[in-house]
């Protein structure tokens, strides 16, 4: 069975104005009661060709996640926390760093 992918509409996604960050997650069933949280939108996943050739953005990384739920639906709380801190790191420009 292919696992499901929820996206967010393209003009709702914060690099184009809207206020979605993430462009979407994808959650993969495993063993037993689990559900493992990927999500999209946390790196550069569209073309910039002012930044070819200078620094790194800081937007090169993801976040994952896994829950105790039979199904996606038993999961959302987990996709909002992880949005809200795609925000929180879109709205402050405070990367992840090792």
């Amino acid at each position: 069975m292919t696992p499901a992918h929820y996206g967010t509409q393209m003009h709702a996604r914060a690099i184009f104005g809207g206020d979605q960050y993430l462009d979407g997650y994808k959650p993969l069933p495993e063993s037993g009661r689990y559900q493992h949280l990927v999500t999209y939108g946390m790196s550069v996943l569209y073309i910039d060709e002012e930044s070819f050739g200078g620094e790194l953005s800081g937007w090169g990384h993801g976040m994952t996640m896994k829950v105790h739920a039979a199904g996606p639906d038993e999961c959302m709380w987990a996709v909002n926390s992880l949005s809200n801190l795609g925000r929180y790191t879109y709205a402050t420009k405070r990367w992840f760093e090792p």
